[in-house]
């Protein structure tokens, strides 16, 4: 957060000196001035510019930081009304990729695996989470939740899947 804070402030305050700098080239080599009005006005633009720019750029910056066996699942764009730009084009603010070197089979037809949940301005959740790819479940495990041998569950229970979920697909179809 503080980085896109750095990168807005950066991008105003370059945007004022390109113009105060033209302002005075002008009124040197043409004896006109441009108006004063439009070096604020140049200033607030290139802030908000760089403020879209950066929203747009976070998931392609973020999904390339993971590691190369991880692969996005899921991702969420959405429309807000204080980006009004985003009914046009959606925004990603967050999104889910399995890890597919961390796979494990603690059971036939059991795969366990790790998911990362990541969101814009908040840390990275690793999740472990159990699909049974015969029977279409999920259990998230951690804790005292782990498979056993005969595909039960130590703790807690399996809930069905949603109908087509990404992460049952990616686990079953890997390794």
């Amino acid at each position: 957060m503080s980085n896109d804070l750095i990168t807005m402030l950066a991008a105003g305050l370059f945007a004022a000196i390109v113009l105060y700098a033209a302002r005075h080239a002008t009124q040197k080599l043409l004896r006109r001035s441009l108006p004063t009005w439009l070096t604020p006005a140049a200033a607030g633009l290139a802030m908000i510019l760089a403020t879209v720019w950066g929203e747009y750029r976070w998931f392609a910056d973020a999904s390339a930081r993971l590691p190369e066996t991880a692969q996005v699942i899921s991702a969420n764009a959405a429309s807000e009304p204080w980006r009004p730009w985003t009914y046009l084009w959606p925004v990603t603010t967050r999104f889910v990729a399995l890890d597919g070197a961390n796979r494990a089979r603690p059971a036939p037809g059991v795969v366990a695996t790790n998911l990362y949940l990541v969101a814009r301005w908040q840390p990275v959740q690793p999740v472990t989470v159990a699909y049974d790819c015969v029977g279409g479940r999920q259990a998230v495990l951690g804790g005292e939740a782990a498979v056993t041998a005969d595909g039960s569950l130590t703790s807690g229970a399996w809930s069905a899947a949603p109908e087509g979920d990404a992460g049952l697909k990616a686990a079953c179809a890997g390794g």
